[in-house]
């Protein structure tokens, strides 16, 4: 069995992609299998289908992490309304030809606290 924290020392692969606890290929009679812990089952749950070879194994791991950490990332930013309110409100206000500095950003945010849709507080600041 090879951990992760051994294959990103040998790939030169940063650490801080994989969780090295987390992830580990074990050999199984149908390939090497990719199995990542999860807390909710409280033990290692294989991912995907076994691949032939370690080395597939391994860069199906390395996929499998970047996608995960790519959702991660999504899912932070859909748990926070302003940031996603604010960057369609930057992009109106690019389509309308007006610049961030001059708009006032209390105004912007009081727009906002109201319920207004970006599109319609570019409208109401330009």
């Amino acid at each position: 069995m090879k951990t992760f924290k051994e294959y990103c020392k040998k790939e030169g692969v940063e650490e801080k992609s994989l969780h090295p606890d987390l992830h580990k290929i074990v050999k199984t009679k149908d390939g090497y299998q990719l199995m990542m812990y999860s807390p909710s089952a409280g033990k290692f749950v294989a991912q995907g289908k076994p691949q032939p070879t370690e080395r597939k194994a391994e860069k199906a791991a390395l996929v499998f992490a970047s996608v995960k950490k790519e959702s991660l990332m999504d899912q932070e930013r859909e748990d926070k309304p302003l940031i996603k309110w604010f960057d369609a409100f930057e992009k109106e206000l690019k389509k309308a030809g007006g610049k961030y500095k001059d708009i006032d950003p209390t105004d912007m945010l009081k727009l906002y606290y109201k319920g207004k849709n970006p599109k319609a507080a570019v409208k109401e600041l330009l």
